[in-house]
């Protein structure tokens, strides 16, 4: 087989045939012998190369139709650069597509067209497809572009030291790539928090984020998410001694990234004029126990005598923890009553100092009985929502529901000495998940919710095939055991028995003879001929696809036209007919009486009619005495011997009987129909005047009189014509011998 690029699976005799099978021509990619038409239709692997349009710097063909795939290595991205560009503006263009190599997987990046270059355009993966098309008006001389494959490299482990180290997004302070994915785990101490000092953050706003976790893994707490544009540094505080930073960048837009200064420890000092100052974790997680953390703030260029002011925002301590606040240094003017600013005694709204420099530590107690409140995710339940030294509470998720973090769906916890739980941090709930959705023999899924509980997935057999429900569709569920409900099942479509074949074969070419997909081939047997189709399938309506042929046997319409003779057949001569030949009076046959209609529609040995000799064979009856016998085509002659003299008289004669008798035209009283008693006489402007008889079998006449009408009238000119079968036309009668005789004015 083969697979194009947009997932169709074909035969492989179909690559490089000239078609675009697949749809996206990736069957006719970098075939030697391709037609013309599809020279440029290109699949380009490896680290670096170039593309040109059709014959460049040669103007490119009419209607061009060409592709170009580019792939390079893992985890790099592709840069292109046009050399040359020149194209019918408005008309002629060329595509750059990011993804793929199936378009429907793909976004446009530029539309080009016209003579202007444009800048070096960068993928956000690993392939990019170049597409160009012209119309048949105007061909310039096109492009000439060069690409390359580019590696990116992100994220990591770090370990975070006393002093500060930066990490930053990819290429800063250029402009990051689309379509990136940062992971950054950063380690400390044991006990030891870490600081983040953000300096720098432009993202493309909410499509672009950096999400910082709590933790060393991505299910740990998030402590911020950062996205949009900020240029005032921000200071960001774990409440543990890991981070997992996580930086994710889309297909659209993309700005300057970020850079961050890291260190571990909560000590800090602030060079601004203006900012805020949170607690480690501050909105998102409770602060950390047996922590000391010092904020140093100081007026930036050298405004250490400039007073400075505070605004308390928020402020939400432990009884026995504290926050202090000094003048220069710690152990300067006191800006804080007693031991400091706690629980009991509250920082008033704004707090003033008389100098640019104030230095702020928090100090948070190491013993602590009570545990903090528990913060449960969605759809989390607690058993109670006591948090005091010893209580055990179980944490569950609804029916139908796990934990994340495969505990299960429910697990315990207890508070301990120093206010600490057992589990420090609760996994959010997520649906059971069932398997993959089941395959079923001779169907298939059309469709699927999910695979998680409550998700469904529907069934469609395959074309010959039926549900043993009768419907249309299947369906299963999954239930809130991890299960799917029993898949349907297809039962194979069948044809109706077909009727005996007669004067004929019918061949199975395939299948059992009633099943969907079933094949018969018709064959009739020589002298006759198939009515309908060659061939019929069962098809998946459990139809067949045409009527049964049957077999009709062959005519033979060749029928000869025999001299002095006639070939009596039926209303149609058939294979295997006999038809009789009939010789005229005065003839007689030579061979067989009668033809064959063969298997071929050829006929038997044709007979001939041979005249009979009445003289020589004494058959003729002439007067020995006064005449001689003379032989005739068909008859003879009593011709007189010399001093006899012919009797001038018509013998008795009877009516010419006929089945039809027509006038091309009819005086009144003289129809053609009584024509043997008052005659038939045509009208007198009648310029072609006949009578037609019609007898019903052949009929042999060997004289004709000819009397008066009953007004006296009677014919000069005699003209005969007459056929053997009706429907043929008619021939004109002519004989050497014909002898009219007037007798008492009949002719």
């Amino acid at each position: 087989s083969f697979f194009c690029q947009n997932g169709k699976c074909l035969s492989h005799s179909v690559h490089c045939d000239g078609v675009n099978d697949c749809g996206d021509y990736s069957d006719e990619f970098n075939c030697p012998a391709s037609p013309k038409v599809i020279t440029c239709l290109k699949y380009e692997k490896g680290e670096s190369g170039k593309i040109q349009s059709p014959n460049y710097p040669s103007p490119y063909n009419a209607n061009a139709n060409c592709r170009w795939v580019i792939e390079g290595p893992i985890n790099s991205r592709i840069h292109i650069t046009f050399d040359a560009f020149e194209t019918e503006e408005y008309e002629d263009f060329v595509t750059i597509l990011d993804g793929g190599p199936a378009e429907n997987s793909s976004v446009v990046m530029a539309i080009i067209s016209g003579s202007k270059k444009p800048e070096t355009l960068i993928s956000s993966t690993n392939v990019m497809v170049v597409r160009f098309s012209s119309d048949a008006q105007i061909q310039a001389r096109g492009f000439e572009a060069s690409w390359r494959a580019a590696s990116v490299s992100c994220g990591g482990i770090l370990k975070a030291q006393p002093y500060g180290q930066i990490f930053s997004s990819p290429d800063y302070p250029k402009n990051y790539q689309n379509g990136v994915e940062c992971v950054w785990k950063i380690d400390a101490p044991s006990g030891q928090l870490i600081s983040l000092d953000v300096e720098e953050f432009d993202l493309e706003k909410v499509n672009d984020f950096l999400q910082i976790y709590d933790g060393g893994t991505p299910l740990a707490p998030v402590l911020t998410r950062l996205t949009g544009t900020f240029t005032n540094p921000q200071l960001i505080i774990s409440t543990q001694s890991q981070l997992y930073i996580y930086f994710y960048s889309n297909f659209a837009r993309n700005g300057r990234g970020f850079s961050i200064t890291y260190k571990r420890g909560c000590t800090n000092r602030i060079r601004l004029d203006k900012g805020i100052i949170t607690s480690p974790g501050y909105t998102r997680i409770p602060y950390p126990n047996s922590q000391r953390c010092i904020y140093t703030v100081e007026l930036p260029d050298g405004n250490s005598e400039q007073p400075t002011a505070f605004a308390i925002n928020s402020f939400d301590v432990a009884e026995d923890d504290r926050l202090l606040m000094f003048e220069e240094i710690e152990g300067g003017r006191a800006l804080h009553p007693g031991d400091g600013f706690s629980a009991i005694s509250r920082p008033p709204k704004n707090i003033f100092a008389q100098t640019g420099i104030v230095q702020i530590v928090f100090i948070t107690n190491s013993i602590r009985n009570d545990c903090p409140p528990l913060q449960t995710p969605k759809f989390v339940s607690l058993s109670t929502k006591a948090s005091a030294f010893g209580t055990k509470v179980t944490v569950s998720c609804p029916r139908g529901y796990e934990f994340r973090t495969g505990r299960g769906q429910m697990f315990d916890i207890t508070c301990q000495l120093g206010g600490k739980w057992t589990e420090d941090h609760i996994p959010d709930c997520q649906p059971v998940y069932c398997s993959a959705v089941p395959q079923i023999a001779n169907g298939f899924a059309s469709s699927a919710t999910n695979v998680s509980y409550g998700g469904s997935a529907k069934y469609t057999c395959y074309d010959g095939f039926d549900f043993s429900t009768g419907k249309e569709s299947g369906q299963i569920y999954c239930t809130d055991e991890g299960r799917w409900t029993l898949p349907p099942s297809c039962k194979a479509m069948t044809c109706p028995a077909l009727a005996p074949f007669l004067n004929g074969e019918r061949i199975l070419e395939f299948g059992d003879g009633t099943g969907y997909g079933t094949v018969f081939r018709f064959e009739c047997i020589a002298g006759f001929r198939r009515i309908g189709a060659a061939t019929l399938l069962c098809l998946s309506t459990g139809e067949w696809s045409f009527a049964q042929p049957y077999c009709k046997k062959l005519a033979c319409t060749n029928v000869p036209l025999i001299t002095n003779g006639i070939v009596i057949t039926g209303e149609r001569f058939e294979f295997g007919d006999l038809a009789r030949v009939e010789c005229q009076p005065g003839f007689r046959t030579v061979g067989a009486d009668s033809l064959k209609c063969l298997a071929n529609q050829t006929l038997s040995d044709v007979p001939k009619c041979e005249d009979i000799d009445e003289c020589a064979e004494g058959s003729a009856i002439c007067n020995v005495q006064s005449t001689k016998c003379i032989n005739m085509p068909g008859g003879y002659h009593c011709q007189c011997l010399s001093g006899f003299q012919a009797q001038l008289s018509c013998n008795t004669a009877s009516v010419l009987n006929s089945l039809t008798a027509e006038g091309s035209s009819e005086m009144d009283g003289f129809h053609a129909k009584d024509y043997a008693t008052t005659g038939w006489c045509a009208t007198p402007n009648d310029t072609n005047r006949k009578i037609t008889f019609v007898f019903a079998v052949p009929k042999v006449i060997e004289r004709i009189r000819i009397e008066k009408a009953a007004n006296g009238a009677y014919p000069t000119v005699i003209g005969l014509k007459y056929s053997n079968r009706t429907g043929v036309p008619l021939i004109s009668f002519t004989a050497a011998n014909i002898t009219v005789s007037y007798a008492n004015n009949k002719y």
